[in-house]
């Protein structure tokens, strides 16, 4: 007799479940599907950075105050800022800018920064000072014999510098400083995303929900491995203008359980500078690259001694209204490792991404190359769930027929909301 009563408890908790029951195991699936979509990795803070898109001279983070200017300098909009909108222009011979920052108890300190020379003539230079305040050292001068502002592949072209400060900071307060030495007044040095860093690889990863590091999935880390295998094309050597802009391998995956669309790009080894991408997107699949629905991801890759800085930006593509940024990630190999690849990703809302659909892309770089040559590369990805994902969403349809029906076993209503 107590054994069939057991049995029949048994069989009453499986057949008749209790809103009880039902509820805690509704919080267990709703816990497996929270655990398939991690949050986002925290991306490393700078020292101290200003990219000048607020158009003041108090903007950026870190600093002890706002750029101390005198004479020609200004904060524009136009002429082609290397981030969003705005630069720091210096003019004529008497353009100053400087700027403090605290770092006691930093080490390994860098200073990377953007600098662009227009119409510079034979006599005219700008320069970069650093150290303490009363004690500045120069560490860079820029003139027309360098190629800034003149040839066809280097005028109006930003150039990224990256200086070592051990040698000029001893500990505490740092300046900055920039000066303009031009003669006529044609001349211009314009400046953008000056970023003092601890010269440490950045961690985390802006991909949110990415699987555990594997050979089988793709992991934004600057590391090339897991791209064994994956779809690629490649396109000839000595296409280009010049061979820092020469694609020479084009790459694409997306991996199931990630949101995300990934693509690597390779160029000849060795170069040891910085290159610029266009990635096309048509979204819609009609062979026209420039709908509202389709998207231009623009990828700045600049290599370093110890570590790689990338920056992508993905905008729309018949108006070129940024949707997104994503900067300061060390997705790409250094200057000892070739300097040849980099990767990155794009979440797929980023994208206008939506499931089953199917799309065409193709990369081209600032020196006129272009993979593949001629048409694109038609795509479609995995579902964004993943399979995983599939697996816990027909968990939960699988639970909530049993519970309906069940439910309704030997005559019991189901409660009615």
């Amino acid at each position: 007799m107590k054994f069939d009563c057991i049995v029949t408890s048994w069989r009453t908790a499986i057949l008749r479940p209790s809103r009880a029951v039902g509820a805690a195991i509704a919080a267990g699936v709703v816990v497996l599907l929270l655990s398939l979509f991690p949050a986002d990795a925290m991306e490393a803070s700078d020292p101290a950075d200003d990219d000048f898109e607020t158009g003041g001279l108090d903007g950026g983070t870190g600093w002890l105050d706002g750029w101390q200017t005198s004479g020609s300098v200004d904060i524009v909009n136009y002429g082609g800022s290397l981030t969003d909108s705005r630069h720091l222009r210096l003019r004529a011979g008497d353009g100053t800018a400087y700027r403090d920052v605290e770092l006691t108890g930093s080490e390994r300190l860098e200073l990377t920064v953007w600098v662009r020379a227009d119409s510079f003539s034979t006599g005219d230079f700008a320069t970069l000072q650093v150290g303490e305040p009363g004690s500045l050292v120069e560490v860079q001068r820029w003139d027309a014999s360098l190629g800034l502002g003149s040839g066809p592949e280097n005028a109006g072209e930003y150039h990224l510098f990256t200086f070592d400060l051990e040698p000029y900071f001893t500990g505490g307060l740092l300046r900055i400083q920039f000066d303009s030495h031009m003669a006529d007044g044609e001349g211009q040095l314009l400046v953008d995303e000056v970023v003092i860093s601890n010269d440490e690889p950045p961690q985390g990863s802006a991909v949110a929900g990415g699987p555990p590091s594997s050979a089988s999935f793709i992991e934004l880390d600057g590391e090339f491995q897991d791209w064994v295998g994956r779809a690629n094309i490649v396109d000839p050597f000595g296409d280009a203008r010049n061979a820092r802009g020469d694609i020479i391998a084009f790459h694409w995956a997306n991996d199931p359980d990630d949101d995300t669309a990934f693509w690597m790009i390779e160029r000849p080894p060795g170069l040891g500078k910085s290159a610029r991408y266009s990635l096309h997107l048509d979204m819609n699949d009609d062979g026209d690259f420039t709908d509202a629905v389709d998207r231009i991801v623009e990828v700045w890759y600049a290599p370093g001694s110890r570590s790689s800085r990338v920056d992508t930006r993905v905008r729309q593509a018949d108006n070129n209204q940024l949707i997104a940024v994503d900067r300061k990630r060390d997705w790409g190999e250094t200057i000892s490792e070739g300097s040849s690849r980099v990767e990155f990703g794009v979440p797929y809302s980023d994208l206008g991404f939506s499931f089953g659909s199917v799309f065409r892309t193709y990369v081209e770089s600032s020196y006129g190359d272009r993979a593949p040559d001629t048409g694109d590369v038609q795509w479609t990805a995995i579902p964004i769930l993943g399979y995983v994902g599939v697996g816990a969403a027909l968990l939960v349809g699988g639970f909530a027929i049993w519970w309906f029906r069940l439910r309704k076993h030997e005559g019991l209503e189901v409660p009615q909301s």
